[in-house]
């Protein structure tokens, strides 16, 4: 996963909001448990100390703390340093993404994302740097160019810590973006001294380019020479057909190319006004897999995206020809509405999301560009590319302590959901129709307990198997199933935080599967749950018996979301993208990092055994999610030739990796990047550009398995125990 520092909207996302729309499914069979619903919020809080360059407290420094739910939002949780350069914030704990944001007169500001669970007292140290503004010098043409301005900054800071900062929210941090001047003179924001900062620079006319490895001074620190592109236009319309109450408006631009995420030269990520009813922008002569807007007042639809399953040729630009694509926009109206526990309670804390009716009047997907003969292309019959091509995202909004919440939706039909820890939307989705612009009222959305996987594993003479690994498996569409182990008497409990969606964007996935493994031999047995009947997952009973070593891959298999033919041509693409992080290949040794838990300093030291790479960084949410699995690895296969090496890969110092390594239980070998991304950079090329990611090393140190290339339908991400597991049973026949 990337830093929500700035928003990824690609794939895996546009996957999960389409994954929520889905049909009814009613839980049945289960207790009531209605005391943790409707409690207050839990609090969490967190001690800060901040220091000068000469590791000096520093007072009156004003400690922030915000969080991220797609922009930048106040917590409500502030306070300066005192004498002793320390502050104290406590705050409502959810499950939202935590920064502290840091400012001092003289001094650059600058931010520290974080973790926290809650009732947790955390302890953090800060450095702040003197502020230096750099600048650059733009051309095009070989002649200075007025009007560029900064798209994006990447810098890190004396902590460690990496900020990324963007147009479109990088002022609202305090953080001043310019235009080029006449002599192509563009002034950067106030950056640490002598930070290294990668910089993007933007002009409607020009394509973006990305200047890397910058050091932050007075001086000029580049000269960036803009070049041609392929010119794109995107053609507004709302309800009422008059945009001219949009003229001047600034809009919030991202287009990603199909290989390389939002960190690549390629992306078009920038804040254009609209002149005309139109946006116009500069883009590479690449492929693009998406091209999002963010409107203040409006909902754009639909969305505008290029994947195999609904393809949009007009995101192609590979021909160098002028792009000209279009949007509708629906009005932002309130409505209000409450959520409900199983005796009617008010439910504080839970995240209520909607989705409205995408309008494909104004534009449709051809499988031709629009200069040639459109061909209509055959819709998708998937329930989920059909979600995606009938709805798009509307606001969100939480419940307060009565369970009330407020959320922005437009005029029409709604799909309504609410996602907390530990419980689940009954029905999963609600249907409205919002014909209210002023005071709409909503149905109450239900919520029920999420209920817990209990059992025991025993063999065929009935003795139980103690220490066997137990998890769920299912066919559906989930982050980090739950896992665990047999205690003395067989016995297990699971406890999930939330219920599958099924792969088909039909449901939630309540029939799923217990699988048991013994990892010391080739014993193994399953059994068939039922999430809404409560004596079948509160009375699982597992027998197991000889297996091959694959067998745990065979039994529970992933639905497809692609088809064979689909998944090999996406495959041999990243292969051809990624050379060096196939099958067979050796991974980059590591050397570069600083290693925590371990006398080793190397990959080297590692030969002989079987290693699991762990990418992951403190602030990414399903790496925390996915951390018992690592664990429990690491655990269980130690002593069979087997380690965990751990990859941190954001910009933190060893010394906070150290210390949230051991408040969480890390005890294997853990890697701290450098704080320049020497690790990260090799490792893109690999293909690991998201977190949690996984390459599984042979003895030999080569790669088994490279989530980025493989051809074939598992991951390590979702089936690392299985994989695993196999690899160690064939080496010990």
């Amino acid at each position: 996963m990337s830093s929500p520092l700035y928003f990824e909207a690609n794939a895996v996302r546009i996957l999960a909001l389409a994954i929520g729309m889905s049909v009814t499914v009613e839980c049945l069979g289960q207790d009531s448990d209605t005391e943790a619903i409707g409690k207050d919020i839990p609090t969490a809080t967190v001690v800060c100390s901040v220091v000068n360059d000469e590791g000096k407290p520093l007072p009156g420094v004003q400690v922030e703390l915000l969080k991220w739910t797609g922009k930048f939002e106040s917590f409500g949780a502030h306070a300066g340093t005192d004498v002793a350069g320390e502050a104290e914030l406590t705050f409502a704990h959810s499950d939202d993404y935590f920064y502290m944001l840091f400012s001092a007169d003289g001094y650059a500001r600058s931010m520290l994302n974080f973790q926290i669970d809650a009732g947790e007292t955390q302890h953090l140290s800060f450095q702040l740097s003197p502020a230096v503004r750099p600048w650059v010098e733009v051309k095009a043409d070989g002649q200075p160019l007025a009007g560029v301005e900064v798209s994006r900054i990447d810098f890190v800071d004396r902590n460690g810590s990496k900020v990324y900062l963007l147009k479109d929210s990088a002022p609202a941090l305090g953080f001043e973006f310019l235009q080029s001047d006449n002599t192509g003179r563009l002034t950067l924001p106030s950056l640490p001294a002598n930070a290294k900062f990668d910089l993007w620079v933007v002009h409607p006319k020009w394509k973006t380019a990305k200047v890397e490895g910058l050091l932050a001074t007075t001086e000029k620190v580049a000269n960036i020479e803009l070049e041609s592109g392929v010119p794109v236009t995107l053609v507004v319309s709302t309800e009422s057909e008059d945009v001219s109450v949009l003229e001047g408006q600034e809009v919030s631009v991202l287009m990603m190319p199909t290989s390389g995420g939002s960190s690549a030269p390629q992306t078009v990520r920038h804040v254009f006004p609209i002149r005309d009813g139109e946006l116009r922008f500069t883009a590479n002569p690449v492929e693009y897999s998406t091209l999002r807007t963010e409107f203040d007042d409006y909902f754009p639809t639909p969305y505008l995206m290029n994947y195999p399953q609904f393809p949009m040729p007009e995101l192609d630009l590979s021909d160098n020809e002028p792009a000209e694509l279009k949007i509708h926009l629906r009005k932002k109206v309130k409505a209000r509405g409450r959520v409900i526990g199983p005796q009617g309670e008010g439910v504080s804390g839970a995240l209520v999301t909607s989705s409205i009716a995408n309008d494909h009047s104004s534009t449709t997907q051809t499988t031709t560009k629009a200069s040639d003969q459109e061909e209509t292309a055959t819709p998708p019959t998937d329930p989920l590319w059909v979600s995606l091509r009938n709805w798009t995202s509307g606001g969100s909004g939480q419940s307060d302590a009565e369970g009330r919440y407020e959320i922005d939706v437009a005029l029409g039909p709604v799909k309504l959901e609410v996602i907390r820890e530990g419980y689940f939307s009954s029905p999963v989705q609600t249907e409205a129709v919002v014909t209210d612009p002023e005071h709409e009222t909503l149905p109450d959305l239900k919520v029920l307990p999420v209920p817990e996987l209990q059992g025991v594993v025993q063999d065929e003479d009935g003795r139980p198997v103690i220490g066997a690994i137990v998890r769920m498996r299912h066919r559906g569409r989930g982050d980090a199933d739950p896992v665990g182990e047999t205690s003395a008497d067989g016995s297990f409990q699971l406890s999930m935080s939330r219920i599958p969606y099924a792969s088909d964007g039909s449901g939630l996935q309540t029939d799923v599967s217990v699988v048991a493994i013994d990892p010391r031999s080739n014993r193994g047995g399953i059994a068939d749950v039922d999430l809404t009947d409560m004596s079948s997952s509160s009375e699982i009973r597992i027998t197991v018996s000889e297996r091959s070593p694959d067998w745990a891959l065979t039994v529970v298999q992933p639905e497809a979301s692609l088809t064979d033919e689909q998944r090999r041509a996406l495959m041999k693409e990243r292969a051809e993208q990624f050379p060096e992080g196939i099958t067979g290949k050796v991974s980059p040794d590591l050397s570069q990092g600083t290693w925590l838990n371990t006398e080793a300093r190397s990959l080297q030291d590692f030969r002989g055994k079987f290693v699991l790479l762990d990418f992951w960084f403190i602030g990414c949410g399903p790496c925390h999610r996915d951390m018992p699995t690592v664990k429990l690895l690491h655990k269980k296969f130690l002593d069979q030739g087997f380690s965990v090496i751990s990859v941190h890969t954001d910009g933190q110092t060893p010394e906070a990796v150290q210390k949230f390594a051991a408040d969480n239980g890390m005890d294997y070998p853990i890697v701290v990047d450098t704080p320049d991304g020497a690790i990260t950079s090799e490792y893109a090329s690999l293909g690991v550009s998201s977190y949690p990611m996984y390459i599984l090393l042979g003895p030999d140190g080569r790669i088994i398995h490279n989530d980025a290339t493989a051809t074939d339908a598992f991951s390590l991400r979702m089936y690392k125990i299985e994989m695993i597991y196999r690899e160690l049973r064939e080496q010990s026949h």
